[in-house]
């Protein structure tokens, strides 16, 4: 299956659901929106704290445990919001792996996994998030220390300093590039648990691995082939914000309310574009690679796998659906004669 077809299945479901797009992109705005306040009234007991040092004011014992008491209840309030942050991802994923399936979608889906298995996605986004941990640690930790130890015998050596440098910026592209695939192979835990209610907590995560090992490269040039329409707001944004300070500069008070009033509404459409085009737009071209992705893994062992010619005609959940309701039809038709 091509990007271009899986990019146009993905554009045709967002323009035939928009509205429930909206309003679950609106959830997410307003999800997002919160934390990022909470994170900022969190640090508020530090603050103080640090401003009545600088200032030299005394600071009673009574005000000091009030807040250690608030850094410990905002660090488990923290804590306990991450673990219901990543229930909502695992919910939004399953809202456009619906759509992308052809089912009905509902709003309400995206925060059905509060209340069915919390426990079991929790346990194993904890387990897909300690693998990553562990190949960081493999990835980049020890061949880290392994490339420190070639440096301090270089500069014992002598080497020139430029072909270090080319060799240490080598180096990390590479153990960069290595991480980043790895971790990638991991991406498709949440949509396995969307898809697979019921599926284990290490099966979940061993599919992911699996499922995944032919096709991340494919997955990373999707991800890229989104680059241009995510890069086209923020240079409209560069461009009018350039404008606006060089206005300013020769003080062009005319051009610089102009020009201030364009750089505000561009960032608001470049906002609006993220939140509620481009954003949504690559969830569901995510959820139609990894529908490809997993019916080559699931019909890879069958007898019939070599007679398809390409992943695209096997038969996915949509196509036995589909022929299941012309059964019926032709069933009900032929009872009425």
């Amino acid at each position: 299956m091509s990007f271009d077809s899986i990019k146009k299945e993905a554009w045709q479901a967002y323009r035939a659901n928009l509205k429930s797009i909206m309003l679950v992109q609106l959830i997410v705005f307003g999800v997002c929106v919160f934390l990022r306040l909470f994170a900022q009234t969190e640090k508020l007991p530090a603050y103080y704290m640090h401003n009545a040092l600088m200032s030299g004011k005394a600071i009673e014992s009574g005000t000091i445990m009030l807040v250690i008491f608030l850094n410990i209840t905002f660090a488990i309030i923290s804590f306990v919001l991450w673990f219901l942050f990543m229930l909502f991802n695992v919910g939004v994923a399953g809202f456009y792996l619906n759509i992308i399936k052809g089912s009905e979608p509902k709003v309400c889906s995206v925060l059905l996994y509060f209340k069915e298995n919390p426990l079991k996605i929790i346990l194993a986004l904890l387990l897909k998030t300690a693998y990553i941990v562990g190949l960081i640690f493999g990835i980049i930790v020890l061949p880290g220390l392994f490339m420190a130890l070639i440096t301090f015998l270089m500069v014992l050596a002598g080497m020139n300093m430029i072909v270090y440098a080319v060799i240490d910026a080598l180096a990390a592209a590479a153990v960069i590039l290595i991480t980043f695939v790895f971790v990638m192979r991991l991406f498709f835990v949440k949509y396995i648990l969307a898809d697979e209610p019921n599926i284990g907590i290490k099966e979940a995560v061993n599919r992911s691995w699996e499922m995944s090992k032919d096709y991340v490269p494919g997955f990373i040039l999707l991800m890229l082939s989104f680059l241009g329409i995510a890069v086209l707001p923020v240079i409209v944004v560069f461009i009018f914000t350039a404008l606006f300070f060089l206005f300013l500069v020769q003080e062009l008070t005319a051009g610089v309310v102009i020009v201030g009033t364009l750089t505000f509404i561009s960032v608001v459409a470049a906002a609006f574009a993220y939140m509620f085009v481009i954003i949504p737009y690559a969830q569901l071209a995510f959820a139609r690679y990894f529908i490809y992705m997993r019916d080559d893994y699931m019909y890879s062992d069958s007898d019939d796998y070599e007679n398809y010619e390409d992943v695209e005609d096997l038969p996915t959940e949509n196509a036995e659906n589909t022929e299941e309701d012309s059964a019926a039809e032709e069933s009900e038709e032929a009872g009425t004669d």
